[in-house]
């Protein structure tokens, strides 16, 4: 079940989303490190400081521990180990070439979760985009294995988030003269080395709190981390398509088509993970009674 799972998110994210969302937008020219920066867009954590990490790991604690036993308590707890690592390895000296730019960026990428999150429950579903609301409609409904309640919502943030919310609005108040790449892609591969650290830990942590099955494929962590890799680098592409149609013609009809067609790509992605992610019956109710006995306190 789990092989599968993974098996069709890694294709349905090579999978072309439509013949018109191929043609959305223009084809564009190579990517070129030396492009503009965007203007920024949000407010929080201007100058990378790390206590804002901080703040967003004791958010995600929050969160993780108000939602339960509900089964988007499965990303969340996820979101919140993982931040954890990326807050040790912010900290830690020259491992990342830019530790504030990617402070900012994390915590931007946590801001546009978060608003998502709050839409969904206050049923405002015209402010949650069309790949989450599969995700959260699917979580709130149980009907998946844990698994797929982490891979879903991790396509929909990474996929569908990551382009626009953390990698096409760096402030040009964090930019250095210097830099030699200013949108930071060596810095955005490292990030690579923090997940393949934490994909572990975190499904012994989701096995322990949550699903005890979540840890039985002894190989799931090393997949899921390919698995995330591949969508990283998507996510960082189409992040350069939005940078190359924002300096010809702005943020205007094209970009916003730019914008629809990456959501679209997520929701493909998130739709067929829900479509082959379903547990059983018999393997809920193992799950909740797991998780009223051993979630985090």
């Amino acid at each position: 079940m789990l092989l599968r799972v993974l098996l069709v998110a890694a294709v349905a994210a090579l999978t072309p989303v439509s013949e018109a969302a191929a043609q959305a937008t223009p084809p564009q020219p190579p990517p070129n490190a030396a492009l503009p920066w965007a203007a920024p867009l949000e407010t929080s954590c201007a100058h990378g400081h790390i206590q804002c990490v901080d703040r967003v790991v004791a958010a995600q604690r929050a969160l993780t521990l108000r939602l339960g036993c509900n089964h988007r308590a499965a990303f969340a707890a996820t979101y919140w180990r993982l931040t954890r690592f990326m807050r040790d390895a912010i900290a830690e000296p020259r491992f990342f070439d830019r530790p504030r730019r990617i402070a900012h960026e994390d915590v931007e990428f946590d801001e546009e979760y978060r608003r998502q999150t709050r839409a969904w429950e206050r049923g405002d579903l015209a402010h949650v985009t069309p790949d989450y609301r599969a995700v959260f409609a699917a979580n709130d409904a149980g009907v998946l294995t844990a698994q797929a309640d982490q891979l879903a919502t991790i396509a929909a943030h990474v996929l569908g988030d990551m382009p626009s919310k953390a990698l096409e609005q760096p402030r040009s108040i964090m930019r250095r003269r210097v830099d030699a790449l200013p949108f930071g892609k060596p810095d955005h591969d490292k990030v690579n080395l923090v997940l393949q650290e934490a994909t572990l830990p975190i499904t012994e942590f989701i096995a322990a709190h949550y699903d005890p099955r979540v840890d039985d494929n002894p190989q799931f962590a090393e997949q899921l981390t390919l698995l995330l890799f591949e969508w990283r680098e998507r996510a960082w592409r189409n992040a350069e398509e939005l940078r190359f149609i924002r300096v010809a013609s702005g943020t205007g009809l094209l970009y916003r088509a730019k914008l629809d067609a990456i959501r679209a790509e997520a929701l493909a992605v998130v739709q067929a993970i829900i479509a082959s992610g379903q547990d059983t019956p018999t393997g809920r109710a193992i799950r909740d009674a797991y998780c009223a006995r051993n979630r985090p306190t």
